[in-house]
């Protein structure tokens, strides 16, 4: 009869290997999930994604600065010109600054380099809830957007948020107790045919503006 430690010692390699299995299963979960290691965030992961593989954009419905209702990718379609777009909302009293200073600068840009058929800025909130065509009217004229140029846009339908973040890789997060909204910013660029084709940091718009004043 094989003793009780003889028993043990045959199970250590069967315990080994079962083990051994679940972290490798565990890993190619983990990787498979994050793009292999190379992204960890909804953002870092959209990226990477994007930059292998251009995305078509939702053709959600937006309320541009007059009232008027423009499909996203049909407008961008129609228009014909590439687009440097950001997500803000009205009250934000932080990086949307940073986010409004920059796109000023990319405008005059535009301008002085006669560009103004080659790209344009777009700039949509995410916070339908609260700003309505009234709020980004007067959003537009703070920040000194020229409408030929930079368009200011709120989502019509609330329900279509999710998607329009998800599709573009921003989080937004509800801060207690005044529920201000925290959310990541970047650079969003988009061809004439409605595909995001890459997204960049804030501190990244000197090579992005490059990129497409040499595009044809």
């Amino acid at each position: 009869m094989p003793k009780k430690s003889d028993l043990e010692l045959n199970y250590l390699p069967l315990t080994f290997i079962c083990a051994t299995a679940v972290l490798l299963i565990g890993f190619f979960i983990l990787g498979f999930a994050t793009d292999f290691g190379r992204s960890f965030t909804t953002e870092s992961y959209r990226r990477h994604q994007i930059a292998r593989q251009p995305a078509e954009i939702p053709n959600l419905m937006l309320l541009n600065m007059q009232g008027g209702q423009e499909r996203l990718s049909d407008s961008i379609r129609k228009d014909g010109r590439f687009v440097l777009l950001d997500f803000f909302y009205t009250s934000c009293k932080t990086i949307c600054i940073a986010q409004a200073s920059i796109f000023d600068s990319i405008q005059e840009k535009i301008k002085l380099k006669h560009l103004e058929n080659k790209v344009r800025l777009i700039s949509i909130s995410f916070d339908p809830e609260h700003d309505d065509v009234e709020a980004i009217k007067k959003y537009s004229q703070k920040i000194a957007a020229d409408k030929s140029v930079w368009n200011i846009y709120t989502l019509q339908n609330l329900n279509d948020l999710d998607l329009l973040l998800d599709n573009f890789g921003i989080y937004v997060i509800k801060i207690p107790p005044f529920n201000d909204l925290d959310h990541n910013a970047s650079l969003h660029l988009i061809d004439p045919q409605g595909r995001l084709i890459q997204i960049s940091n804030l501190e990244d718009m000197d090579e992005l503006f490059s990129i497409v004043s040499k595009r044809h």
